[in-house]
């Protein structure tokens, strides 16, 4: 969701394509946005689409983003790697997706987040092992 308005977008795209300026004087001139990227990606939509998008609807689909959170969920509970599999979204849009649809998972949206969780036992069966093993660890 884009925290521009449609008006905003607009206004940019006009400075562009009717007034011929450059995307760092438009954003000298407007005062936003804080990416020369968000104008580019602006004019760029415009001259495909002949409009720009009201900021409220979403680049992926209900359907992506439930594929997206199920994968997440599936395997071992990795922005990363479920980023980096599906090619889509960005690790904080999937975080995002991931404490509103699913909120008991919040733990794992943490940057310090450990990739794999142990129980108590689990921990003291595995430094019994090392202890006792000849073998270096």
């Amino acid at each position: 969701m884009s925290p521009y308005s449609y008006k905003e977008k607009k206004k940019a795209v006009d400075l562009y394509l009717k007034h011929n300026e450059s995307y760092s004087t438009i954003q000298k001139i407007l005062g936003y946005p804080n990416s020369l990227t968000s104008i580019k990606n602006w004019v760029k939509e415009f001259k495909k689409n002949n409009s720009l998008s009201d900021g409220k609807t979403s680049k992926y689909t209900l359907k992506e983003r439930k594929r997206a959170v199920a994968y997440f969920l599936k395997y071992r509970k990795s922005l990363r790697r479920t980023c980096r599999e599906l090619g889509y979204p960005s690790y904080t849009l999937l975080a995002k997706w991931i404490v509103e649809d699913v909120p008991a998972e919040k733990q794992y949206c943490k940057r310090s987040s450990s990739l794999i969780k142990y129980t108590e036992e689990q921990k003291k069966d595995i430094v019994i092992k090392m202890c006792t093993t000849a073998s270096s660890v």
